[in-house]
């Protein structure tokens, strides 16, 4: 019989990153454009379009970057947090 082999800590951490950035990269992605939805949709070639914008797109790369923290260094926390994320999308999305 083979013996199942246990997974160290590296190939642990490198499994834990991988869906960290898996599951966080839509999730920013829907809450960056249900932020900026109104101005990615009418105002996105216009001169000075960056200055209307909720969420800038530096704040779109601060949320990946927390979301990927998050799920790197609490791992315990990160499927409760999406989950949270997740619910309140759909909730919104039902409006619409």
């Amino acid at each position: 019989m083979a013996r199942e082999k246990e997974e160290g800590p590296i190939i642990s951490f490198m499994m834990n990153l991988f869906v960290s950035v898996a599951f966080a990269a839509p999730t920013a992605v829907l809450l960056w454009f249900g932020l900026n939805g109104r101005w990615a949709w009418d105002n996105h070639d216009e001169d000075g379009a960056q200055e209307m914008l909720y969420i800038s797109t530096d704040g779109f790369w601060i949320l990946l970057c927390a979301l990927i923290f998050v799920g790197v260094c609490f791992p315990r926390l990160f499927p409760g947090l999406m989950g949270f994320c997740w619910r309140k999308i759909m909730r919104l999305g039902r409006w619409f």
